[in-house]
């Protein structure tokens, strides 16, 4: 087994011991990441550990006020888009993480790799001459150089992949927001909608009762004037009873009295004649 394999399989070994980026559920919380390159990772990226652990809906919702409102269907995508921003953060903590080991390695096996020359130098006690040790320099400054700019890249591609994030987030948030003046606008129309059909029905019903008190007003006035014919034409009914009454009481009279005297004219008569 080479140098560099013993290095790599050293390296792992100690993280498998611990509990690393790889190895950690992220949908436990007491499960913690133990691992010193999975810390470093996070910490250089700016990442808060607790943020990357998985939260379930309600409590989701609960850290988020301003969704308890919102439809369920903008509910559902924005805890789709927290979860899918948790597990990119996670992958990018991961390579980072990666990143850190092999740099390690590298810089171990440079060690080793140095010590070892030295060793062999010492052991063949071979003269280090002034140009070897200038070419030597000049390897290790380029090599530094070279990590240098790899380091450089590497920052450039986590800031460049740090502002495509934002921009991102940003766009979500933009067409969070519109989604939520949408739906606000048709709610709003909705109860605009509501309140005139009520009005309108409102009205109606006055409506429909104005035209009730006119229709009972009118009847009541139609009856009143029957009343007031019936009451005419018995007046005049009776009155034609009393004249037809008095006429007959007359003539009954009259008769009655000629009766009497033609009675009062023969019990006379047959005193006279006694």
């Amino acid at each position: 087994m080479s140098e560099e394999e013993k290095v790599k399989n050293k390296t792992s070994k100690n993280e498998e011991e611990k509990k690393n980026l790889e190895t950690v559920d992220f949908s436990d919380r007491k499960d913690r990441i133990q691992s010193a390159h999975s810390k470093q990772a996070i910490l250089e990226l700016g990442l808060d550990e607790n943020k990357l652990y998985k939260l379930d809906k309600e409590k989701y919702l609960l850290k988020h006020p301003e969704l308890k409102n919102a439809s369920p269907d903008v509910q559902d995508k924005r805890y789709e888009h927290y979860n899918k921003r948790r597990e990119e953060q996670i992958e990018l903590a991961k390579q980072k993480r990666n990143e850190l080991i092999e740099k390690e390695n590298e810089e171990v096996k440079y060690i080793e790799e140095e010590n070892k020359e030295n060793e062999v130098k010492k052991n063949d006690n071979i003269e280090i001459k002034e140009e070897e040790q200038s070419e030597a320099a000049k390897k290790e400054l380029e090599k530094l150089e070279m990590m240098k700019k790899q380091q450089l890249g590497e920052i450039i591609n986590i800031i460049g992949y740090a502002y495509k994030m934002k921009e991102f987030r940003k766009k979500n948030e933009i067409k969070i927001k519109l989604q939520n003046e949408k739906e606000q606008k048709l709610k709003e129309e909705k109860e605009k909608q509501k309140k005139e059909k009520e009005e309108l029905q409102k009205k109606k019903e006055e409506e429909k009762k104005e035209k009730a008190k006119k229709e009972a007003k009118e009847l009541e006035k139609k009856f009143k004037e029957r009343e007031e014919k019936e009451k005419e034409r018995r007046i005049s009914r009776y009155l034609k009873k009393e004249k037809n009454r008095r006429r007959n009481e007359k003539k009954n009279g009259r008769k009655y009295k000629r009766r009497n005297e033609k009675k009062k004219k023969k019990t006379k008569r047959i005193r006279r004649k006694r």
